[in-house]
């Protein structure tokens, strides 16, 4: 993992990517390669297609690590796959009584931007005396 970073410091991602690989053929139930490979992917290389693999089974190893939830999330959101997003919230937040800080801000702000309008008030219906 050492060569990782190197080549991460050396802003050479490709590298970095495909040390990551080598790490994840050898190891292939070592959740943090695929979570650092989803974010090599997703920040560096800007792939969020091939990042969500990579997050995905990191969720599959390791299905209450907040950091591989929420890259698998984001990737989603990013690949305009929302529903898929959302129920990645959902199981996540459920898996863990709600514990994800990040998560709760989330929907918070998606409820301000896209949530149902305010009820309007009904006008009343008592008459006039």
């Amino acid at each position: 993992m050492d060569r990782v970073f190197f080549w991460k410091n050396e802003e050479k991602y490709h590298e970095a990517a495909e040390e990551l690989q080598k790490v994840i053929r050898a190891y292939p139930s070592y959740a943090p390669a695929h979570w650092l490979l989803g974010g090599v992917y997703r920040f560096y290389l800007d792939d969020p297609k091939k990042a969500l693999k990579h997050y995905r089974r990191s969720v599959e190893l390791n299905p209450k690590s907040e950091k591989s939830s929420l890259g698998l999330f984001h990737s989603l959101w990013e690949l305009d796959r929302i529903d898929e997003a959302l129920e990645e919230v959902k199981r996540f937040q459920v898996l863990t009584d709600f514990s994800c800080k990040d998560y709760r801000e989330i929907i918070a702000e998606i409820n301000e931007k896209w949530g149902d309008p305010p009820a309007k008030k009904k006008p009343s219906r008592r008459k006039a005396v």
